[in-house]
């Protein structure tokens, strides 16, 4: 699982090796969830290492996004896209995430 704060939410991301993930956001002020579930795709091969999530229960779209590795325990993920074509290329530091790694019970 994977964990960070951006505008106001915390974040909290889980990917399971089978495909399944979700997605936790959380406003801290209002103490307000929101919760996805979907499918994602992770390519490897490019970097930055595009994601896509679909297959959204709660959504009619799909989300995409780019993600780097820093280490064993930070990544880094841009802010997400609806669209594949219009998902971001490279990070910018304002629409950047970082999410750490934090132990499953």
């Amino acid at each position: 699982m994977w964990t960070g704060e951006a505008a106001g939410e915390h974040l909290s991301f889980e990917f399971k090796p089978d495909g399944n993930c979700s997605l936790t956001f959380i406003n801290i002020e209002l103490g307000d969830t929101n919760k996805l579930h979907g499918r994602y795709v992770m390519d490897f091969a490019k970097r930055p290492v595009p994601i896509s999530i679909r297959k959204i229960d709660e959504l009619s779209h799909a989300l995409h996004a780019i993600v780097d590795f820093r280490n064993d325990s930070t990544i880094f993920i841009s802010q997400f896209s609806t669209r594949w074509r219009l998902r971001p290329v490279a990070f910018e530091p304002d629409k950047t995430v970082t999410l750490r790694r934090v132990a499953v019970k």
